[in-house]
């Protein structure tokens, strides 16, 4: 059973989804569609042949741009032109089973999708396995964007979600780009949830009395606070290119801006969803972000309602970092005043792992607060701007390093993974993208409310062997070597005092834990 498939097949693309309010209960599935503004219902059910559920009918919109997008600004370029988008759908399937795999079909489509619901907030799997989440930034859309998703759909554990800590089309107001970008992430998007984050190239500056964020807000659901706020005016420009005090004219700065204060409240700027044993945020850096924000009073209220004791961990992402010393985007003004206003408010309601975008490259730091490395209970902060964007890389870093810097690479596009074992344990690891091996470059433990995230980092050489079977042959030869041989020897990769269900896994599986290539 399903949608019956006519002679005329409606032209849908772009297929993404994302969790609703209840991860495990809600799913939101988009699209475009070329031929009609009605609504438009998707047919899902437990099997491919028996699509026997109907969702109720999409929401459907649409967006313009006019050929002289920036009105009140003399720059016109000729590249630019008219454009209007295809209808957006989107519906939401509520009263799923939590854990399972479904099955779905758009109306007049003839090609079915599926996805799996996320755990409940607080349970894990009854056979003890692990949850994983792809973690990435600022990816773009060229031959590198594309192996970067390729390698998220074959991570060492199977992903239960993609967050993208902002900048994802790379359209900078060109907005057939967004077009092109959601047919080659559709691959993925479509049977993953695509949590996204707002970055600067979803800003898209247009003019004073046009919104910013259009394409952004227009083409996803996250599972909103309310409906999107002050998309249009009230807009306060950091980057003033001849002193004239009004926008630059330069198309790049005046589209995306790096340095950019604007009011998008709710919607898609910040919300929140939780997982299993773990609560993820996604905020908005080109906001207000003082203690009388929107946004501020929002996630303190987030924060202060989370049952740690139920979901033990907290992951933040937003498109501007905090910790970086690469000199690319060093210290931009709205990113100084988040981190003035909001640090305090993560490290007192014990925020672990805090991910950005922005800067092209990778690093990781120290768990961390106000500069000093190895606070008790400070949150590891990591940036994931490498994802393969068409600006390349961001190299060059400061120096010398401050003691808070665990791990740089500017050479390298990647993304991350974050595999959480248990109530103590989770660990964060970057992959790069070099085929055909599957490799590891850094990786962490975390661990909640504690300044322990014990780490290492691999050489860029192609090493065939895992760590471990590294470790424990250099080792057996020196002690064959002296001639002790007393008592039985142990080695240990990571010694971590876990549960004794992860024992057991961590014994069955030693080559997981020890960073070699799959």
């Amino acid at each position: 059973l399903g949608w019956p498939v006519s002679a005329s097949v409606v032209n849908v693309s772009q297929v993404h989804i994302a969790f609703g309010h209840n991860a495990s209960t809600q799913m939101s599935i988009a699209w475009l569609s070329n031929a009609t503004n009605a609504s438009t219902s998707v047919a899902y059910g437990l099997a491919s042949d028996a699509l026997t559920l109907v969702s109720p009918g999409s929401d459907v919109r649409r967006y313009t741009i006019d050929k002289n997008p920036w009105g009140e600004v003399s720059y016109t370029p000729e590249h630019w032109g008219n454009y209007t988008s295809d209808w957006i759908h989107n519906t939401t399937l509520a009263g799923l089973q939590p854990n399972t795999m479904y099955f779905y079909q758009i109306h007049s489509s003839a090609e079915i999708f599926n996805f799996t619901t996320a755990l409940p907030a607080g349970h894990r799997y009854p056979d003890g396995s692990p949850q994983a989440f792809s973690i990435v930034g600022d990816i773009g859309q060229t031959s590198d964007s594309m192996l970067t998703m390729h390698h998220m759909m074959r991570d060492e554990y199977e992903t239960e979600a993609v967050i993208i800590a902002g900048d994802l089309s790379y359209a900078d107001c060109k907005q057939d780009r967004w077009d092109t970008y959601g047919e080659k992430i559709q691959p993925l998007a479509a049977h993953k949830p695509l949590m996204v984050g707002p970055g600067n190239h979803e800003i898209e500056y247009f003019s004073n009395s046009r919104p910013t964020f259009l394409a952004f807000q227009s083409r996803y659901f996250m599972p909103a606070v309310a409906p999107a706020q002050g998309l249009i005016g009230d807009i306060q420009w950091l980057v003033d290119d001849d002193g004239d005090g009004a926008p630059p004219v330069n198309d790049t700065w005046l589209c995306t801006p790096s340095e950019f204060q604007g009011q998008y409240q709710y919607g898609n700027a910040f919300y929140s969803f939780t997982v299993g044993l773990v609560h993820f945020v996604s905020l908005n850096c080109y906001t207000t972000t003082s203690k009388s924000s929107a946004q501020y009073q929002w996630l303190k209220s987030d924060l202060e309602a989370l049952d740690r004791d139920v979901v033990p961990w907290v992951v933040i992402s937003v498109h501007c970092p905090w910790y970086s010393t690469n000199s690319h985007h060093y210290q931009e003004w709205q990113t100084v005043q988040m981190k003035a206003n909001m640090e305090a408010l993560f490290y007192e309601n014990g925020v672990n792992l805090v991910v950005a975008g922005h800067v092209h490259a990778y690093q990781r730091s120290f768990p961390v607060y106000q500069g000093e490395p190895l606070a008790e209970g400070a949150p590891t902060y990591v940036v994931v701007g490498d994802g393969g964007n068409r600006e390349g890389h961001a190299d060059g870093y400061i120096t010398p390093q401050p003691s808070w810097s665990a791990y740089t690479n500017d050479t390298q596009f990647g993304h991350g993974t974050l595999v959480v074992f248990n109530h103590t344990h989770m660990r964060w690891r970057w992959h790069i993208n070099e085929d055909p091996s599957w490799m590891v470059r850094d990786e962490a433990w975390i661990t909640p409310y504690s300044a322990s995230s014990e780490s290492k980092s691999h050489s860029n050489s192609n090493n065939p062997f895992p760590t471990w079977a590294v470790v424990l042959a250099v080792v057996l030869a020196a002690v064959f070597s002296i001639g002790i041989i007393a008592g039985a020897c142990r080695l240990e990769t990571q010694k971590v005092d876990e549960e004794s269900d992860q024992m057991a896994l961590r014994d069955s599986t030693p080559a997981r834990f020890a960073g070699d290539a799959l």
